[in-house]
């Protein structure tokens, strides 16, 4: 029996840290405020950011993720939680169209691409600031199975 507590206990904690921790719960309901989901900067801690500047706060996270969002899409879930955004939409525009936008966006933001992949007409990246080893994302954009545009989702934030 001792023994089985004592996995259990790992595991936890193991999970726990592989989580980063202790992140606010989330309902599931993907609507929360920036405010109410992300847990607060500590002093001298920042969630680091791409080219333009620190990505520290709630609000600036949020701008990033704006800048991130092409247009003509429609938001379908956004939740923030731990200082990491997750948004998925719909889009009209074409799979091809949207590449070209994230690698600009990507590319404005100051963003290494530590990862590009296409595959049977879907996009992904995943990248990183190279001055903040914590900061990245990772964009997927899919198009629709019934043909009728495309899904993209967006994750931003710091691993730390």
């Amino acid at each position: 029996m001792r023994p089985t507590r004592a996995l259990v206990s790992l595991s936890l904690v193991l999970l726990l840290a592989g989580c980063g921790g202790s992140a606010p719960a989330d309902d599931g309901g993907g609507d929360l405020p920036a405010s109410e989901g992300a847990a607060p900067a500590q002093p001298g801690e920042t969630g680091g950011g791409g080219g333009g500047g620190e990505a520290g706060s709630s609000d600036d996270l949020e701008a990033m993720a704006e800048r991130f969002t092409p247009a003509d899409t429609t938001e379908t879930s956004r939740t923030t939680a731990g200082g990491v955004i997750f948004l998925t939409f719909e889009s009209s525009q074409s799979p091809e169209s949207l590449e070209g936008f994230y690698e600009s966006a990507i590319g404005n933001e100051g963003f290494e691409i530590l990862n590009r992949s296409s595959a049977q007409g879907s996009f992904s990246w995943i990248f990183m600031d190279p001055d903040n080893d914590g900061f990245g994302g990772v964009v997927s954009v899919t198009p629709r199975a019934d043909g009728g545009g495309t899904i993209v989702g967006v994750q931003l934030g710091s691993s730390e």
